[in-house]
């Protein structure tokens, strides 16, 4: 008690900050490989999605990466994104397609964003890395393909009564994730 008190900076905030960081974290790889039981289902173990083989029993392949690319439906395309490890990325870039072209595109030219494919990517440190039998790529429109319910952000309730003289904390949110429309994306699955 007395340190809560007699802290030079606002400890409670600072409790609440790091706790709501570390439950960002595991609600993110909930997102994406949740099994659904008591915590949100993941993009990766959803029923219904699309798989289709990168061509390689162990590697991603520019080939592999076209076809993805080709087999979400016209429709969720102008949304679609690329979901993706950091490390699956950087082995993306050394990737040239058919005319020897690099698949990647920096954006430094004229101020454009990056994009593989012409489409643009974001890094997730949950997806999977790049190995046989893995899926480390999701492509698709992943607003419309997953519904996000979160109830009320994180509520601390503190107990100065219970463990005198000690002050107890106990933080508690209620979120839930799903795949609402599996057609709305496909994922690469590392295999031939």
């Amino acid at each position: 008690m007395d340190m809560l008190e007699d802290a030079g900076f606002d400890l409670e905030g600072w409790l609440v900050r790091k706790t709501s960081q570390k439950l960002g974290r595991k609600e993110g790889t909930a997102f994406v490989i949740g099994n659904g039981v008591a915590k949100p289902e993941g993009l990766l173990t959803a029923t219904g999605v699309t798989e289709v083989n990168t061509g390689h029993a162990s590697q991603l392949t520019p080939v592999g990466l076209i076809r993805l690319e080709t087999a979400l439906p016209e429709f969720y395309a102008r949304n679609a994104v690329f979901l993706m490890k950091r490390a699956t990325r950087g082995l993306i870039r050394e990737m040239k397609d058919l005319q020897d072209r690099f698949i990647w595109d920096p954006g430094i030219r004229d101020a454009v964003p990056p994009t593989i494919l012409g489409y643009p990517y974001v890094e997730c440190i949950d997806m999977p890395v790049v190995g046989a039998g893995t899926f480390p790529i999701i492509f698709g429109d992943t607003r419309a393909a997953y519904t996000i319910l979160d109830k009320g952000g994180i509520s601390v309730t503190r107990d100065p009564f219970s463990v005198k003289p000690k002050v107890e904390f106990y933080t508690r949110k209620r979120v839930g994730g799903q795949v609402v429309l599996a057609e709305a994306m496909v994922k690469q699955k590392v295999s031939a």
